[in-house]
């Protein structure tokens, strides 16, 4: 049997961060969800270098990464999950938001 996707929202807004939720359970969507509220927290969880949830090699995981948070920003984040051979292979899904018309 397969795992249940674990889905990890790194947002650092909080009204985005429950918009999102918001819209994934209207499609119908109730996963488990972990929030971060930045980089560095995602990158803990990973890691296991915080108290709190910490990834299980056994869990399957979707992580939605806000491009621009503090501490850490979602590109930093990518880099560097996409670099370990443990991580590279969880699925991530950029996500931004911005008030600029370009």
């Amino acid at each position: 049997m397969t795992p249940e996707v674990v889905l990890l929202i790194a947002e650092d807004d909080d009204g985005h961060a429950e918009l999102i939720l918001r819209n994934l359970r209207r499609a119908g969507i109730a996963n488990k969800v972990l929030r971060f509220p930045d980089g560095q927290e995602v990158l803990d969880f990973f890691l296991a270098k915080a108290d709190g949830p910490h990834y299980e090699k056994d869990a399957s995981y979707l992580l939605l990464l806000d491009i621009r948070m503090p501490r850490v920003d979602g590109i930093e984040v990518l880099r560097r999950l996409k670099k370990d051979s443990t991580f590279a292979s969880i699925p991530v899904t950029m996500i931004t938001t911005t008030d600029d018309p370009r």
